[in-house]
């Protein structure tokens, strides 16, 4: 059923679970992780074959083995070994630092990055939805009630139990994604990095556990991760639009979240197959049906 703002009360809801991380304070653990997973030793395999290594964003990375299917038309040798947990960040950190040959982010490179060697393309768009818990009795909301609900003044779904937030790292692409959608939602963003015992998801895996497994959880999913995952979450219509492709691709739904592909300046050939596999017409299909609206390539550096 539809949300409604009829439950207001002052305090904030407390998480027993509720843990914290941090944005490029995480690099130097990521370039560890790599190590320790031996991301490497993949890089190197993928110079001198075309074994490729690719982490980063969760939402986009998740397709990855489905698109698989389109990489035998494009070069038959090629074989992709994913990483899905480091986040859009620690990808392209991990990228830097010669651990993987791909990096697939939820959010522009930022100056130090570009100026570190790395390039991007935009290759999909797909929508950032409100989800919660498939068994919260609440189908639709508004973006007045997403307002109150982040800065605190609303904490109880209809049926009076507790609305528990799953937040993303503040430099995260989701967060960052949110905030520019207009000056209010930004500012009851940094309201609720003001209140204490919020659950964190480090990335976007962690966040579609955590959106799956508390009741009452409230937070944001890329609707390709879902689709990719097929797993039970609820996806909530936002001011009457559900976030669909169609939707997103006719202007009608207003958060959307782009995905890059980034490389290092000197991209080797089999990273150039790739990256041109993922703008290339026999993608495209895959692409949509995994909710992306793929783009026509323009470079975002």
């Amino acid at each position: 059923m539809p949300f409604s703002s009829s439950k207001l009360h002052a305090q904030p809801t407390r998480h027993p679970h509720a843990s914290a991380v941090g944005g490029y304070g995480r690099r130097a653990a990521l370039f560890g992780a790599a190590s320790a997973l031996g991301l490497p030793a993949l890089a190197q395999a993928g110079a001198a074959s075309t074994v490729l290594a690719i982490g980063g964003s969760g939402a986009a990375v998740s397709t990855i083995p489905a698109l698989q299917a389109a990489l035998p038309q494009v070069e038959p040798a090629m074989e992709l070994r994913v990483f899905p947990n480091l986040g859009s960040t620690g990808g392209i950190a991990a990228l830097l630092a010669g651990a993987i040959d791909i990096a697939i982010s939820a959010r522009p490179l930022d100056a130090r990055e570009s100026q570190a060697g790395a390039r991007s393309l935009v290759y999909a768009r797909t929508a950032l939805a409100f989800a919660t818990h498939h068994e919260t009795p609440v189908s639709a909301i508004s973006m007045p009630d997403v307002l109150r609900i982040f800065a605190g003044t609303l904490t109880e779904w209809l049926d009076g139990n507790p609305i528990r937030i799953v937040r993303r790292p503040e430099s995260s692409g989701d967060m960052r994604t949110l905030a520019a959608v207009s000056p209010a939602l930004a500012q009851a963003i940094r309201a609720m990095w003001q209140r204490p015992g919020l659950r964190m998801a480090g990335n976007s895996h962690d966040s579609f556990d955590a959106l799956q497994a508390i009741p009452g959880s409230f937070g944001v999913i890329a609707l390709t991760h879902v689709l990719a995952a097929r797993r039970r979450l609820t996806l909530l219509t936002l001011d009457g639009v559900t976030p669909t492709t169609a939707a997103l691709r006719a202007g009608r739904y207003p958060i959307v979240k782009t995905f890059h592909v980034v490389t290092r300046a000197d991209p080797s050939p089999a990273v150039v197959a790739f990256r041109d596999c993922l703008i290339s017409a026999t993608a495209r299909p895959i692409l949509m049906a995994l909710g992306m609206n793929p783009e026509n390539a323009e470079p975002a550096e």
